[in-house]
């Protein structure tokens, strides 16, 4: 309908929740009634409040047909999205409808999303990568199945709902698929949002699926389905998976040579978001493509920083990381 949303996680402080509001500006806040205690503040800073529990919510008046809108334009905005990156500050990532689309779109080509699926968000709904996994299986007709806060954190209550009989889908962070993979004795389909799992989880009893993505592209870039055989130390960064999305390896001085450790950079186009209120960002973390001729649609390289190197079966194999931050508590 040519609107946008910002993803707000109760369970975040009331503070930094208040702050996301004064900075996103958004026009409504849909809420529940337990979450008006989080953000008592909203209707003082001008957002109109929707309480999702109300007998009579403002939509139970309107048509149940699809609006008619206009065109809107490929660039309109999609969602934004607060990081804290590299410092504690949280900042609103703009994310446009092209990287969102492109994302989306790769996920059945993974075999990421089935119309029978039943995805398991684990994550919180304010979680960069949530994204990929309620669009990419709502969109294909699959089923995403929700869990309290509680069972997330609780192993035995965890490893029950996983081994629920209609879940057959989920996305775990590499630390998480460590303590819970050997609690399982069912082959359970996995996917993971990053690709440094040591080998050894990648045995028969389970179907990894990696994804792999640049810190600051917000949806993932490469994508490896490992197999027992591999006998790698690191699972691998696997292939690109979105559409016109390219991927080079490069030294410092940016001159490509594809046989050689080198630092990876990735590209894509769309995938340089605005900051709000801080449009300075673009240009620190993003630099033009000079490998493409030149043309009416500018495409953006973005650093991953990861120590790679091409492999034969064209694959990426990631030698080590280089994160530059330390986080503490997520």
């Amino acid at each position: 309908a040519g609107g946008a949303y910002v993803d707000l996680d109760p369970d975040y402080p009331a503070e930094r929740l208040v702050d996301d509001l004064g900075e996103g500006t958004p026009r409504y806040l849909l809420i529940h009634t337990s979450g008006r205690e989080t953000v008592p503040d909203a209707p003082t800073i001008g957002i109109h409040t929707i309480d999702k529990d109300t007998r009579s919510p403002p939509w139970a008046v309107q048509s149940v047909e699809n609006p008619s809108s206009p065109v809107i334009p490929a660039h309109s905005l999609a969602y934004v999205i607060y990081t804290s990156d590299s410092t504690l500050a949280p900042k609103g990532v703009m994310i446009e409808n092209p990287p969102l689309l492109a994302s989306t779109l790769a996920r059945p080509s993974i075999k990421w999303t089935l119309r029978e699926n039943c995805f398991l968000l684990l994550s919180s709904i304010a979680f960069d990568k949530s994204v990929a996994g309620l669009f990419g299986t709502l969109t294909e007709g699959g089923c995403v199945h929700f869990t309290s806060r509680h069972k997330a954190r609780d192993p035995h209550e965890l490893t029950r709902t996983i081994l629920h009989p209609l879940i057959n889908r989920q996305l775990w962070m590499p630390d998480l698929a460590t303590l819970l993979i050997c609690r399982l004795s069912a082959p359970r389909p996995m996917s993971l949002t990053k690709s440094l799992l040591p080998a050894n989880h990648a045995h028969l009893h389970y179907r990894l699926r990696s994804t792999y993505s640049s810190r600051m592209s917000f949806c993932s870039t490469t994508t490896d389905q490992p197999k027992q055989t591999l006998g790698l130390a690191r699972v691998t960064a696997g292939y690109p998976t979105a559409q016109n999305s390219q991927i080079y390896i490069l030294p410092p001085d940016s001159v490509p040579q594809p046989l050689t450790h080198r630092y990876s950079y990735w590209t894509s186009t769309g995938f340089a978001p605005f900051w709000c209120n801080r449009r300075d960002l673009r240009a620190e973390r993003f630099i033009p493509d000079p490998f493409r001729a030149a043309s009416h649609y500018t495409w953006y390289l973005s650093q991953r920083g990861d120590l790679v190197r091409w492999r034969a079966d064209s694959h990426i194999g990631a030698l080590s990381p280089r994160s530059f931050q330390v986080k503490i508590r997520g």
